[in-house]
Formats: structure tokens, sequence, C-alpha cells
């Protein structure tokens, strides 16, 4: 066993600390951020390597956008597969909560960090929450999370949450089904890594089915915008021209 404490604080536990098994995993790198931990790691057995970060969010107001954006720094350090892990001090929405009133400025935070580190949010199994404050009508929310991303590779083509996705009625359910029929042999991190990798595939092909080739129409919509914009620039559009452009 070797572990590695952070710098600062981490709410009341005090600090953040990382504990791995050396007969299994070799350390390659390690940095230390702002409230985090993150460790490059490679399976001995396998030759698998990972990045593994342990974060806790701070809850000052001033610092908690610094501790984002320092998380983002981590795509400028390391190009593997990443797995974040920690208590985020926030809900993804008001949903994560058994009472209203979650905090606007911290759901942005995250969403948009999952969003543009391409990030995947993997679901609870039991309970729905994941901290209590304990009153005697307590406030339930969820505020831990497992966040993972396969490839940071930019030569590679990324896979993308599509929001018209999240907007059908059966697609978290057929997400489930496909991800509980998955199955690899290995290491629980690597099975964590495998299964991802092979869901985009369901998710491909029922987005085919269900909404046709989207990414073609977006490519042509935006082609054609660009085409009555560079007209606009130099002559004023028809009519028939702005209403079209009012259609895309």
């Amino acid at each position: 066993m070797e572990c590695i404490p952070s710098q600062g604080t981490a709410g009341y536990s005090g600090c953040l600390i990382t504990i791995w098994d050396i007969t299994r995993l070799e350390l390659l790198d390690k940095r230390l951020g702002i409230n985090s931990i993150s460790c490059l790691f490679r399976f001995i057995g396998t030759g698998f390597k990972f990045i593994l970060t342990n974060a806790y969010s701070p809850c000052d107001f001033n610092r908690t956008e610094l501790f984002w954006n320092d998380l983002k720094e981590i795509r400028n350090w390391s190009n593997e597969a990443w797995c974040f892990v920690g208590d985020v001090n926030s809900v993804r929405s008001d949903a994560e909560r058994n009472k209203p009133g979650g905090d606007l400025r911290n759901m942005s935070f995250l969403n948009n960090f999952i969003a543009e580190q391409e990030l995947i949010d993997l679901p609870l199994h039991g309970s729905s929450y994941t901290w209590s404050n304990k009153h005697e009508d307590p406030l339930l929310c969820r505020l831990d999370r497992v966040l993972i991303c396969t490839s940071f590779d930019s030569n590679k083509s990324s896979f993308k949450i599509e929001n018209h996705w999240l907007e059908h009625p059966d697609f978290v359910k057929l997400v489930e089904v496909w991800w509980n029929s998955l199955e690899f042999a290995g290491t629980p991190s690597f099975v964590l890594f495998r299964k991802p990798q092979n869901l985009k595939y369901f998710i491909k092909n029922w987005s085919k089915i269900t909404f046709g080739c989207v990414r073609k129409k977006e490519d042509e919509l935006t082609g054609k915008i660009k085409i009555l914009n560079d007209a606009e620039e130099n002559v004023a559009l028809s009519s028939v021209q702005r209403e079209e452009k009012g259609i895309y």
C-alpha cells in the first residue's frame, strides 16, 4: 500500500488521501491540484494506463470556480483514460434533491464541466442520494459522483451525448439495459472503462434508427446558414432568404 495526501483542506475531514495497492498499480506521475489529487497509474498485469482523480469541491464561493478551472487543466497534463471520483458539493438538477432550492451557479459549473470534458456520469445503484444534513426533516442530495472519460486523444473521433437523446422518454431505460448486458472479465477498473467503450455502439445504432443521420443533417443546415451569412455580408437578403434563414 502507498498513499498521497493532498495539500490544503477538504471540508470537515481536513484533507484528501489517495491509497492504492502497489502490487497491482504502478504510480507513473501525480498532480496535486486545488482540492484534488490526480494520479497516473499503470496496471502491472495488463499495462493499462489511466488517471484517477480524487477531489472535494470547496464550499467557499470564491474558490469553487478556481476548483473547476483547475480540473480542466488535467486535459493538458495527460491524455490517458480518466476516472474522477469525488464530492462535488453540487447536484446537476433539482431532481437530485428531495427538496427544491439547489445552487444554480454550482449546477452550472458541474454540468458545464461534464459536457466540456466529454465525461460520462455513472448512475447510482440503490439509494438515490449520497448526503444528508441529518435533520429531523432531512435534506437529501446526490453530491458524490463517479465520472469517466475513456480517452483524451484529440486525434481520435470523440463520442458525445446529444441533448435530443436525453429528451427521448426511453433513452435512460435503454442505456440501463445495454449497460447491464455488457460483461467483461478483468479488474473492476478495466471493466469500468471497457463498458462505456462498447455502450456507445448500442447508442449510435439506436440513434440512427430513431432519429436518422442527425449529424449529416446538422452539417447540411450549417452549410446553408453559412451561405446565407456570407451572402448577407455583401447584399441585403431577399424576403425569401430571410425567411429561410429564420427557419434554420
